[in-house]
């Protein structure tokens, strides 16, 4: 979010596509793709056609002056919304909900379970309303065929099964955990993760990265100056110290999967 400089961008989503490939294959980044490529388009567009600001003109078309600084403006800014939305699909792989609550729960118990059935509930409703509608459709109900009027009391249907399965199973749940006395003492955690020498070797190693990071953003390194006026793109010798640090820290997640996976295929 802070570098701007094409060069680390791009390379930090090449290594975020790597890592969700590694991770699950290529089923969310596929799903994902998509999205991510028309939000970028639409992005880039809107600020070729309604951004007049800068100083290089390109084209004039349908009386609207098209600069330079718009175009590369839309095109860093899609790198960037790339670059979190494929660290958030890797984060939903890596941090599941058992995970999630051994984190936060010695601290803010209630607010992180309530946080983690915020996480599962859409994916929850989606597969269940998935599931209803199969049923339905057995029964000659859709919401894609039809009068218009048809299709919204179908809609209605559904939405009244869906509701009704989801408050019948969150009493049951309720139910069973104040029967297991949830709340009453310390919770205890169902899989214990140690955090053992080599967990501090890589957190401090990722620390260091992270700080030689920061250090080079403050210093003014891995930025380009696009308003009022694009500057040349420079990669000093210092630039590239820093974005060496920045792709080490990058690939820290896939450095280890690869790892593990060539000591697999080597002791196997």
């Amino acid at each position: 979010m802070f570098y701007n400089q094409p060069f680390f961008l791009i390379v930090c989503c090449v290594i975020l596509i790597f890592i969700n490939v590694v991770q699950d294959g290529w089923r969310k980044l596929i799903k994902w793709m998509k999205s991510i490529l028309l939000l970028g388009s639409f992005i880039v567009l809107l600020n070729a056609f309604f951004v007049a600001e800068g100083t290089t003109h390109l084209w004039t078309i349908w009386g609207n002056d098209i600069m330079l600084e718009p175009i590369l403006f839309g095109i860093i800014t899609t790198f960037m919304l790339m670059a979190i939305l494929l660290l958030f699909a890797s984060f939903n792989s890596t941090l599941n909900g058992q995970k999630f609550l051994y984190i936060f729960s010695s601290f803010f118990q209630r607010t992180a379970f309530i946080t983690m059935l915020a996480m599962r509930f859409v994916p929850l409703l989606k597969t269940r309303l998935q599931e209803i509608t199969d049923v339905q459709r057995i029964k000659g109900l859709s919401l894609t065929s039809g009068k218009l009027r048809e299709r919204a009391r179908s809609g209605m249907l559904f939405l009244q099964i869906l509701l009704t399965w989801s408050l019948g199973e969150a009493v049951d749940t309720a139910d069973a955990m104040s029967a297991r006395g949830y709340g009453i003492g310390k919770r205890s955690q169902y899989k214990p993760y140690r955090f053992d020498i080599k967990d501090g070797i890589y957190a401090s190693i990722l620390l260091c990265l992270f700080t030689f990071c920061i250090v080079g953003l403050l210093l003014g390194h891995g930025r380009i100056t696009i308003y009022p006026e694009y500057k040349a793109l420079s990669f000093t010798v210092v630039d590239a110290i820093f974005f060496i640090c920045f792709t080490l820290l990058s690939a820290f997640p896939l450095m280890i999967e690869g790892g593990d996976e060539l000591r697999w295929h080597y002791f196997k």
